[in-house]
C-alpha cells in the first residue's frame, strides 16, 4: 500500500521452515527470516545486517518514494553493472520498477539480458512476466512452462501461466493450475480467492467451497 517508507526492515519469526513459510517469506520480500527460539545475539545480527543494506540502497529509496522511478531504476543498473554491494539485488528492483512504471519493453529486455547472463528462476520468471504485460501470451506461456519444468514448486510460474490460461480461454487447465499454486502456498489468501472465484464460475462447487472457505478462516486474521 506504499503506506511505510522503503527503508523499514520486516522481519518474520516463524516455529518451523517448512516450504510455504519460506515461499511466503520470498514473496513478501522480507528482509529476515528467523526460526524460533533464537538468541538475542543472532536476532540483533540480523537486524544490523538489514539495516546495514538499507543505508546502503538509501538513494534507490529515496528516489521510488519521491516517484523518481527512471532515476532509481539507473541507481540500481549503476550498481549491479559496477559490481557494488547488493548489485543482484538491485538488478531485480530494476526490473520490478521498470515493470511498475509500464516500461514493458525496457523491462523485458533487462530480464531477458540477466536471465542469459545469470539463468536464475526469478529472473527466467521476470521474462514470462514481462511477455505477459506486453500481450505476448505466447512466449509468456512458453517461458512459464519451461520454468516450472525445471522449478514445479515456484508457485509464482503458476500465477503467470494461469493468467495465460485465462487469456487464451483455457479455463479448466487455468483452473488446475490456480489450484496447484493454493497446495504449494495453503497460506496465501490471494491464491485461495482467485482458484475459489474461478471454481464457482466454472460449477466446481465443492472446490469453490473449500478454497473460499480457507480464505475467509485465513482472512479473518490476516495482516
Amino acid at each position: 500500500e506504499a503506506v511505510l517508507p522503503h527503508s523499514t526492515v520486516f522481519v518474520m519469526l516463524a516455529g518451523e521452515a517448512t516450504y510455504s513459510k519460506v515461499v511466503e517469506a520470498a514473496e513478501a520480500a522480507l528482509d529476515c527470516f528467523i526460526l524460533r527460539p533464537y538468541k538475542v545475539n543472532a536476532l540483533a545480527e540480523r537486524l544490523d545486517v538489514a539495516r546495514r543494506r538499507k543505508r546502503e540502497l538509501s538513494a534507490i529509496f529515496d528516489a521510488l518514494e519521491q516517484g523518481r522511478l527512471d532515476l532509481a531504476v539507473t541507481t540500481c543498473l549503476q550498481r549491479y553493472q559496477g559490481n557494488q554491494p547488493y548489485g543482484l539485488h538491485c538488478a531485480r528492483m530494476a526490473g520490478e520498477i521498470l515493470l511498475k512504471a509500464g516500461r514493458l519493453d525496457d523491462a523485458l529486455a533487462h530480464f531477458q539480458r540477466l536471465a542469459q547472463e545469470r539463468a536464475l528462476p526469478w529472473a527466467q520468471l521476470g521474462v514470462a512476466r514481462a511477455y505477459f504485460a506486453v500481450g505476448d501470451s505466447v512466449n509468456a506461456r512458453r517461458h512459464a512452462e519451461a520454468l516450472l519444468r525445471s522449478q514445479p514448486s515456484l508457485a509464482e510460474a503458476y500465477d503467470v501461466l494461469g493468467r495465460v490460461q485465462v487469456e487464451q480461454g483455457e479455463l479448466r487447465q487455468a483452473l488446475r493450475t490456480c489450484h496447484t499454486a493454493t497446495e504449494i502456498t495453503p497460506g496465501c489468501n490471494l491464491r485461495l480467492q482467485h482458484c475459489g472465484t474461478l471454481a464457482f464460475y466454472l460449477g466446481d462447487r465443492e472446490l469453490a467451497l473449500e478454497t473460499l472457505d480457507r480464505a475467509v478462516t485465513i482472512g479473518t486474521n490476516s495482516r
